[in-house]
């Protein structure tokens, strides 16, 4: 119903956007594509790997993360790990480490070094007591759903829900160390034992789930805590778990993002920090390489949509895709979810969602879980129950389109008399 009333585009009529499919713009994005990609590999882009950020990891000092369940040394769990951390680096390492994969980012003047709204923002509330007594920390604002935990695979590649081999969901918030209990509520900072309260649903999971998610019971980083590791509990209200004194700085949903954060980075108990200045990525090479996989997902070319799609899951060491996977999901679905894990918090799924013109059912009310994180030293069977979250969110169809610009002293509807102001503004 978008159309100008006035006015007579030759060859368009009254519409302001087309109303028909045409399958050719597909064609013309597959070869913008082709083209990016081309030239970006022509420019000396790659893709991040293991090597570089083990070579920056030595440089640092950074020893490989806690993963649940891969406690032992074998070849198999020091690569898992070596890949954690590689994702950990993969959006932390400048051009002077090597990091080859950023086409277009940007550094803003909050996120600073060993500053900066970035961290401070994703950081838990206390990670270290200073001196003087004092804690600490950062602000506990980035706080996945469970939509975004159960969104990402397993080790096995798959979503938790359609792995065959994960656990059954009636286990998914039950204790994965069966037979552990949880530790007592310190009043200094919490110890490697609450690893004791791990989830089945965080465990098993693929390398950038942790790289990127920070869950009850996990490491957080290894330097963090004035050159210690930081374990965290959000069931302790002494530390980093819900305190009615301070309600805003904690994770209401029993998980925080931790992407864009420093893997080496170190607070210290005099109250100084030391981190690299987070960068935000506008254009890095895995997103090239998605944006050809939905080309040919779009054109019904399964071939090449696989191959490009199986790229970005061997780097992040899961297993190729066939075409029997298309039985499970179908391949779009399996592009999508790929770029909502890939580019977990990079800006890109609003957007995507809209131009998919998917938003009213993944951003309606009432559909958004976590577990109970809002609870004062609850139980692990307390904490450990999904809740619906209390939060008045939901999707506007206006928000398909951007309004046209238009004000007293700067009128886009002015400038140009056939534009008509967008829906619903």
């Amino acid at each position: 119903s978008w159309k100008n009333t006035n006015y007579e585009t030759p060859g368009y009529g009254y519409e302001l956007v087309s109303s028909s499919y045409d399958e050719t713009k597909w064609t013309r994005a597959l070869t913008a594509c082709q083209e990016a990609l081309s030239a970006a590999q022509a420019a000396g882009y790659q893709l991040f790997d293991i090597e570089t950020a083990n070579e920056k990891a030595e440089r640092d000092g950074i020893d490989l993360p806690f993963i649940p369940g891969r406690e032992e040394d074998t070849e198999e769990n020091i690569l898992f790990k070596q890949r954690v951390r590689m994702f950990q680096y993969l959006v932390t390492a400048t051009e002077g480490d090597n990091n080859k994969e950023l086409i277009w980012g940007q550094r803003i003047d909050s996120d600073g070094t060993n500053s900066g709204e970035a961290t401070t923002a994703r950081l838990p509330n206390r990670v270290v007591k200073k001196s003087d007594g004092s804690w600490n920390g950062g602000w506990a604002g980035f706080a996945p759903t469970l939509y975004t935990v159960q969104h990402f695979y397993t080790e096995n590649g798959e979503l938790p829900e359609d792995d065959p081999d994960f656990f059954p969901q009636s286990e998914w918030y039950t204790r994965f160390y069966e037979g552990a209990s949880s530790p007592s509520l310190t009043t200094d900072l919490d110890g490697e034992d609450v690893k004791n309260d791990i989830i089945k649903l965080n465990a098993k999971r693929e390398a950038r789930f942790y790289a990127w998610i920070a869950y009850d019971g996990c490491e957080y980083a290894k330097k963090i805590n004035n050159g210690n590791p930081l374990w965290l509990n959000f069931k302790n209200t002494n530390t980093n778990g819900w305190r009615a004194s301070d309600s805003r700085n904690i994770s209401g949903t029993g998980y925080l993002s931790k992407k864009f954060i420093d893997p080496a980075i170190n607070y210290t108990t005099s109250g100084s920090t030391n981190h690299a200045a987070a960068r935000r990525p506008y254009i890095r090479m895995a997103e090239l390489y998605l944006n050809l996989a939905e080309c040919y997902a779009a054109l019904n070319q399964e071939g090449e949509a696989l191959n490009n799609l199986n790229i970005i899951r061997k780097r992040a060491g899961i297993r190729d895709l066939t075409s029997a996977d298309l039985s499970e999901m179908s391949l779009m679905d399996w592009v999508r979810n790929e770029r909502f894990v890939e580019l977990f918090e990079e800006g890109h799924r609003y957007y995507d969602l809209r131009r998919w013109a998917i938003a009213p059912d993944k951003l309606k009310a009432g559909t958004r879980f976590a577990l109970n994180g809002l609870t004062l030293n609850p139980t692990f069977e307390e904490f450990n129950t999904p809740m619906l979250i209390d939060q008045p969110f939901k999707w506007d169809t206006k928000q398909y389109l951007l309004p046209v610009w238009s004000r007293s002293d700067y009128d886009e509807l002015y400038s140009n008399p056939q534009m008509v102001q967008a829906p619903g503004y």
